[in-house]
């Protein structure tokens, strides 16, 4: 049962209380005007026979006098009984509802027995049947290439590609135009009418490849999308589910989803597993990836833009995989940041201005040294090699 649906049961339920502590009220008062009214009809009647003993002793007063007085009596204990059934309890159903509950929740609280319809807790799975789901164990240092290779593949079909930070679509939007592979883009850091743009771009083209944050994995009803690359991992199950939910859209719908993952990573497949997401694991000729690794890196090396457009996107890629919620899976003392500057291009990483944990709750100090932009990152764990002062790898 979802959270929304224990909060409405809980209204529900506290309607009902309210309810029958009004309908207990009711009948109490009900009780005592019967009991009232009962004791005015005693006292009337008591009246009634002195009077009529008065009228039948007394010849003098005429029979006018008599009647009088007991017409006087009995209007007045008549009042008082109308003054008793001006303070009953209202009706229950004509209870004015507070002003924050919608009419629907009002109605289903007067109900006696509300019947609770929620989702189908017991569904095997917890995304579409026509969506066909996998994943791929990539090393840090392919990434790239096995991204580029699958995109220069896929180019005439329809591709969204998910990245973790807006300087990762940003660095990957420039560098694959660049290198003549048309794609579009959308982050948060745009401006709405540029996204807005993009968007019907997308959403009218036959064929295309779409690279964006989580800014489009909710709300956006996109046709025809054939592929769902996820280059980064999502936070979580449900970011995942949201994600993979723009492709294979409604009745009959189909589609593809991709997962990237790193070989430390594949714990993350534990967390799908509960969430009812049913994943395979893809088949990938490795013979096949597009070697190409000498020219980006070369090319990063002399282009300006690329290389200061590169260096923003790894700095934002190893902050947020930091800050990533799972962190007994994505342990950032597990990142070989050697393997992850490669796949932006840099044969040596870049300083981070991130304290990166050695151990968990210690931060250890960070070292610049070297020029030209680059840093050296200190060895703060055995997955991550050291360098000298020139840079080079020993």
């Amino acid at each position: 049962m979802s959270v929304q649906d224990k909060v409405l049961m809980r209204k529900i339920k506290k309607r009902e209380t309210q309810k029958l502590r009004l309908l207990q009220q009711r009948e109490s008062e009900k009780l005592k005007k019967a009991s009232k009214a009962s004791e005015s009809e005693e006292s009337v009647e008591g009246v009634g026979k002195g009077v009529k003993r008065q009228v039948d002793t007394t010849t003098n007063n005429g029979p006018e006098n008599g009647p009088s007085k007991t017409k006087r009596k009995k209007t007045k204990k008549k009042k008082d009984v109308d003054s008793e059934d001006n303070n009953t309890v209202e009706d229950p159903g004509t209870v004015d509802p507070t002003a924050d509950d919608s009419n629907n929740e009002n109605r289903l609280a007067l109900k006696k027995e509300p019947i609770y319809v929620g989702v189908d807790d017991s569904k095997q799975e917890a995304t579409v049947s026509g969506l066909e789901q996998g994943y791929i164990a990539c090393p840090s240092d392919k990434r790239l290439l096995v991204l580029f290779t699958f995109l220069k593949k896929n180019r005439k079909k329809k591709v969204m590609v998910f990245f973790s930070s807006c300087m990762s679509v940003k660095f990957h939007h420039e560098l694959f135009n660049y290198i003549d592979l048309p794609v579009m883009c959308i982050h948060g850091k745009q401006k709405q009418n540029k996204r807005t743009t993009t968007f019907f771009q997308f959403c009218n083209a036959e064929t295309g490849i779409l690279l964006c944050t989580d800014v489009a994995a909710r709300g956006l009803d996109i046709p025809a999308v054939d592929w769902i690359v996820q280059y980064d991992p999502p936070d979580d199950p449900k970011e995942y589910i949201h994600r993979v939910g723009r492709t294979a859209r409604g009745e009959g719908g189909s589609g593809h989803a991709l997962l990237m993952l790193r070989p430390k990573e594949l714990g993350f497949l534990r967390y799908l597993k509960q969430a009812k997401v049913p994943l395979n694991e893809f088949e990938f000729s490795w013979s096949k990836i597009a070697d190409i690794q000498a020219q980006l890196e070369n090319l990063i090396g002399r282009n300006y833009f690329l290389n200061t457009s590169a260096k923003e996107a790894f700095k934002a890629y190893v902050r947020a995989y930091d800050s990533h919620h799972l962190k007994t899976i994505f342990d950032i003392s597990t990142l070989d940041l050697a393997e992850v500057a490669l796949s932006f291009g840099f044969k040596v990483p870049p300083a981070v201005d991130l304290n990166v944990a050695a151990k968990k709750g210690k931060r250890p100090e960070k070292s610049r040294k070297g020029g030209g932009g680059f840093g050296v990152i200190k060895t703060v764990s055995k997955y991550m090699p050291s360098y000298n002062k020139q840079g080079s790898h020993f």
